[in-house]
């Protein structure tokens, strides 16, 4: 999918892993994720070299 200014898109699993990229080079992006529901941990995909990827769990909290 391709965004645009001021567009919004979802993920309904279990189609819910994405990578965001910005289509211009050199130009700030902002996302903003709203999930339904209280999350203690998400998953993350790292590169690991040779084009491989490792999911590492991340914890989550609040920020006040």
């Amino acid at each position: 999918m391709t965004a645009s200014r001021g567009e919004a898109g979802c993920l309904i699993p279990p189609f819910e892993y994405h990578t965001l990229a910005n289509a211009s080079p050199g130009r700030t992006s902002l996302t903003l994720h709203v999930y339904g529901g209280e999350m203690s941990q998400c998953h993350v995909f790292e590169p690991a070299g040779d084009g491989m990827f490792r999911r590492v769990t991340h914890d989550l909290s609040y920020d006040e």
